[in-house]
């Protein structure tokens, strides 16, 4: 099996989460087969289309968080 990588940025609000859309039939799967962390701020998900059954992966990159008024900041 051969898994093709998609890369996207994450806005920093998050109004709705949208699943990908596969690059070879255009179905929306459902939900990733997998989700991993994968360093640098990064989540990397697995997909396999349950309409032809192409797998792929979407490596999303989660804005920098800011220390808020009420959580201290870490030293």
């Amino acid at each position: 099996m051969i898994v093709h990588d998609v890369m996207f940025r994450a806005e920093s609000v998050v109004r709705r989460f949208e699943p990908p859309k596969c690059p070879q039939c255009g179905d929306e799967p459902f939900l990733p087969q997998e989700a991993a962390f994968a360093g640098e701020g990064r989540i990397r998900h697995t997909w396999v289309c349950e309409g032809c059954g192409h797998a792929f992966r979407t490596s999303v990159e989660m804005p920098a968080l800011r220390p808020s008024a009420s959580r201290p900041a870490r030293q």
